[in-house]
């Protein structure tokens, strides 16, 4: 479905800015009409990829970051354990997704989920962003009612692999600034100083 971003004053005056899905700009228009919002600028900037289109598929595909993940899912399980529907759940998310790559997906995962589709199954057709253990962990909560707890767990398994990858990054990057530091040194060396040793030690004789 199609996604418009629109600037709107509310009935009391205030300015407000977002992202609204519709099948066309007057329907988005009417949806933003019974909110009490008057449109003041509007235009269609992208429509969820359902595998055509190269563009949405490079968008889908490429992988995702590992802690705004963590933190979206900690939120999905928030909610849940709150007792917000899934599909409205998923509706908060997408409003306060800043990346835009997580927001495409979470606005596909929305649309599956209305459409009738089980979390785990909508989860499974972005394997660049949800693994296999976290579709699977999914799958579990769903069949034994504990969503919001799996979620909760798979929020806190991410963020220490998020940590850990921080950590090791940190622990290669001095190594790695050494080695480039090294070869520079080698190949100042070897460009400049060794010919004119050589240079010297042959008119000297002694090679």
């Amino acid at each position: 479905m199609p996604i418009y971003e629109y600037q709107a004053i509310d009935i009391r005056g205030r300015k407000k800015k977002s992202r609204i899905d519709a099948d066309t700009a007057r329907d988005a228009r009417d949806k933003l009409r019974n909110q009490k919002l008057r449109v003041t600028n509007m235009h269609r900037i992208d429509a969820v990829a359902k595998g055509g289109g190269k563009a949405g598929r490079f968008q889908l595909q490429r992988k995702a970051n590992i802690r705004e993940l963590a933190i979206l899912t900690r939120q999905f399980s928030t909610l849940l354990a709150s007792g917000v529907h899934l599909s409205e759940a998923l509706n908060v998310l997408v409003e306060q997704i800043g990346d835009r790559r997580m927001e495409v997906v979470f606005r596909d995962l929305r649309e599956k989920i209305v459409s009738g589709a089980g979390l785990a199954d909508a989860l499974s057709q972005h394997p660049a962003v949800f693994s296999d253990l976290y579709v699977n962990m999914v799958r579990a909560g769903e069949a034994s009612g504990n969503l919001d707890d799996i979620l909760l767990s798979l929020a806190n398994y991410l963020q220490k692999q998020a940590s850990l990858r921080g950590k090791l990054s940190a622990a290669l990057t001095y190594p790695a600034i050494m080695i480039i530091v090294g070869v520079g040194v080698v190949g100042f060396l070897m460009t400049f100083v060794v010919p004119k040793i050589t240079e010297m030690l042959v008119k000297k004789g002694n090679v």
